[in-house]
């Protein structure tokens, strides 16, 4: 019957998408493994491309974690701004990462810092430690370095904080400063 004929098609097409994403899945963590590989013989313009290929995978390059940790270390600028940068990708995977990205605070260049500071903001919990070196790195002579810091410090807070379920009470955050604050600049506006 023409049904089961249409049926027989769909069912044969969600197979054939099934295969296509499984071999798609397969290709992509064949590339991870390869970049990963390259972290110990590229150099160079073939370096960095791997290390931004594996902070592209974000937590997939989990495995590169200890490579990528010794290329902070690398005499190259270019190496250790894009290591620290590729263990913020990977996210709380990367907590090995911890102590060495918290020395890179100090690096002498600002790529490096301030890439630093915001993948131990990624990491989140497991870089609780580093806090008052991200506090000091807000005063840091670069405003890159700086909001770096400071952003990395505000998504610790607030990812440690607990959602509200639901919608707030009108009454429990209308007389919140903030809100206080807003209300009384937009009544201050030209023109209202």
């Amino acid at each position: 019957t023409p049904m089961f004929e249409n049926c027989l098609r769909a069912s044969q097409l969600l197979i054939a998408l099934v295969c296509v994403l499984a071999l798609a899945a397969a290709a992509g963590a064949l590339e991870v493994d390869e970049y990963i590989a390259q972290l110990d013989t590229a150099s160079g313009e073939a370096l960095y491309e791997a290390i931004d290929e594996l902070a592209d995978h974000g937590d997939e390059s989990k495995a590169a974690t200890g490579k990528l940790v010794a290329l902070l270390g690398s005499n190259d600028e270019n190496v250790r701004w894009r290591a620290a940068r590729t263990l913020g990708a990977i996210g709380p995977d990367a907590a090995a990462a911890v102590t060495p990205l918290t020395a890179r605070l100090k690096d002498e260049n600002t790529l490096a810092r301030a890439h630093s500071a915001y993948a131990l903001g990624l990491i989140g919990a497991a870089s609780k430690a580093s806090a008052p070196n991200l506090v000091a790195a807000v005063a840091d002579e670069d405003p890159v370095v700086r909001r770096a810091a400071l952003r990395a410090l505000l998504k610790r807070s607030t990812a440690n904080r607990p959602r509200l379920s639901g919608r707030r009470r009108r009454d429990s955050s209308s007389d919140h400063p903030a809100s206080c604050a807003a209300r009384n600049a937009r009544s201050r506006r030209p023109g209202r």
